[in-house]
């Protein structure tokens, strides 16, 4: 089945291209002729591409997470309360979460669909709920099969999503000539523009920042461009790094915390989620 209308405005969808998807699965990529949000057909192959959760050609995983750690904390402490309580929606292995604790930051992750490696007992179980001073959501929004809904959801738990997703080039390119259509893996399903990301904020009350590259901002809280320029710079980062290593990292606490949880657990070695 295909889709009849775009997922972030419910313009008119146009069929862009045709690809195969893990070298055999024949699908549709559709674009919308008022935000250019670009999509692909009713992704029925999801199941299949996501027997690994974490696909096998993302290479830059690391150097990704190695990456923000040094943006991030930067948005942190200029626009937000940096002590308050942070969520890492689509956490994966939890490496972010565990590099922002270390760095003093209060994260938990997030996400049903990879066991967290790094941070099991910071990871949330169950349900998405509860209040957060920002949600951060790296490499997930092209992931997401219905991102308005989920971006929606988010929005309800925090004023805040900061998040990286590649936007669409000016000249839409055959699906061959972008790697970030991820056809050998397939799970790349929904692509943004700047228009597209501006309405799905406007849609939530919030407002569409763009720092840069792949790094963006949807926010209900007063926040400076001029200022949000900056945190996208690399010298700017670096700059700000060397304040951080005044702050006090949470590595002892969160040692003793999963000491007395294992001492107190029924089964040697089980982990407790917060």
């Amino acid at each position: 089945m295909r889709h009849l209308t775009c997922q972030i405005c419910a313009g008119t969808v146009t069929r862009h291209a045709q690809a195969k998807v893990m070298g055999r699965i024949e699908i549709e990529y559709f674009r919308c002729s008022l935000c250019g949000f670009l999509q692909t057909e009713t992704p029925h192959w999801l199941a299949e591409a996501y027997a690994s959760p974490i696909n096998r050609s993302d290479v830059g995983y690391i150097s990704r997470n190695l990456r923000l750690r040094k943006a991030t904390p930067l948005i942190l402490d200029w626009f937000f309360d940096a002590h308050g309580d942070f969520l890492d929606y689509g956490s994966g292995y939890g490496m972010f979460v565990r590099m922002m604790r270390d760095q003093g930051y209060r994260f938990q992750g997030f996400d049903p669909f990879c066991k967290s490696l790094f941070a099991p007992d910071f990871t949330l179980s169950g349900r998405l709920d509860g209040h957060f001073e920002a949600v951060t959501a790296f490499e997930v929004f092209e992931h997401l099969e219905h991102p308005a809904r989920v971006f929606s959801d988010l929005l309800a738990i925090s004023d805040t999503i900061i998040f990286t997703t590649e936007l669409v080039p000016d000249e839409l390119p055959a699906p061959q000539d972008w790697q970030y259509f991820g056809l050998d893996h397939g799970q790349h399903v929904s692509f943004a523009t700047k228009k597209a990301l501006a309405l799905l904020a406007e849609k939530n009350g919030a407002r569409y920042f763009h720092c840069g590259s792949d790094l963006h901002i949807i926010s209900r809280k007063k926040i400076s461009r001029i200022s949000i320029y900056l945190v996208g710079k690399d010298k700017i980062q670096k700059m700000w790094s060397v304040r951080l290593k005044r702050r006090k990292t949470l590595l002892p606490q969160d040692h003793q915390q999963i000491l007395t949880r294992l001492a107190t657990s029924s089964t040697p070695g089980e982990h407790s989620h917060v």
